[in-house]
C-alpha cells in the first residue's frame, strides 16, 4: 500500500486525486506542516508535502517527480500518456509551468506575510503575474474541456488545485469563465469529490 503525507488545503491534493483516479491501493496520514514531531520528519528532512511511500519503502517527494510516478504506476488511467509521445511532452510542460511559475506565485497571495515584511505590498505585486498565467490557462481553454484537449490528465488536476487556492486567497479570477466552467468540472470528478471530502473531515491542523 502507498502512503501518502498530506496536508488540508495544500498541494498534496494533487497527489491524492491522482491516487484515486489510478485505482492505486493506498492510505493517507495527514500532517501538520511546520511542526518538530511530524511524523513526515522522519522520512523527509524538508517536511514538505506531498510525500509518499512506497510498498518497498523509497520514499518519493517532489510534485514534478511524483505525480508522474503515480500516473505511470496506473497507466490504464490516462493521466500521463506514454514516454517519448508528444502528448506526454505537452502534460509535462503544462505541469512545469503549474508547479515552478504560477504555484510560487500563488504562494505570494496565499502567505504574504511569511515571506515579506509588506504583505499587502507583494500581494499587489503578484496579482497581475497571477493574472496573466490564469488568461493564458483561460485562452487554452477556448476549445477543449481541459488543458491538452479531451482526456483528463496530471496537469489539469494541478490546474483545479490552483483554481481553488485563487479562490480561497483572492487571486484574480474575475471574467475567466472558461478557467471557472473548467473548475466546476474539475470539482464534479468523484475522485475530487472523494479527496475534498477527506480533507473537511480531517481535525489534523495545517500548520504548527
Amino acid at each position: 500500500m502507498i502512503t501518502l503525507y498530506a496536508a488540508v488545503g495544500s498541494c498534496s491534493l494533487c497527489a491524492h486525486v491522482a491516487l484515486i483516479e489510478g485505482g492505486l491501493d493506498h492510505q493517507v496520514r495527514y500532517v501538520t506542516l511546520r511542526a518538530a514531531d511530524s511524523p513526515l520528519a522522519a522520512i523527509n528532512p524538508l517536511g514538505k508535502v506531498p510525500t509518499v511511500q512506497l510498498p518497498d519503502g523509497e520514499v518519493v517527494a517532489q510534485s514534478m517527480v511524483l505525480l508522474p510516478l503515480l500516473a505511470d504506476l496506473a497507466p490504464q488511467a490516462g493521466l500521463l500518456p506514454l514516454a517519448g509521445t508528444l502528448a506526454r511532452r505537452q502534460v509535462l510542460q503544462w505541469l512545469a509551468f503549474l508547479n515552478t511559475d504560477v504555484h510560487p506565485a500563488m504562494k505570494m497571495l496565499a502567505g504574504a506575510a511569511r515571506y515579506c515584511a509588506d504583505a499587502e505590498g507583494l500581494r499587489r505585486s503578484f496579482t497581475p503575474i497571477l493574472r496573466g498565467y490564469f488568461e493564458l490557462i483561460d485562452s487554452t481553454l477556448a476549445d477543449r474541456p481541459w488543458l491538452t484537449g479531451e482526456s483528463f490528465t496530471l496537469a489539469d488536476i494541478y490546474a483545479g488545485a490552483v483554481y481553488r487556492w485563487a479562490q480561497t486567497y483572492g487571486g484574480p479570477l474575475a471574467g475567466l469563465d472558461r478557467y471557472t466552467a473548467f473548475a466546476g468540472r474539475f470539482e464534479a470528478r468523484d475522485s475530487v469529490r472523494q479527496a475534498r471530502a477527506m480533507e473537511a473531515a480531517c481535525q489534523v491542523p495545517t500548520s504548527a
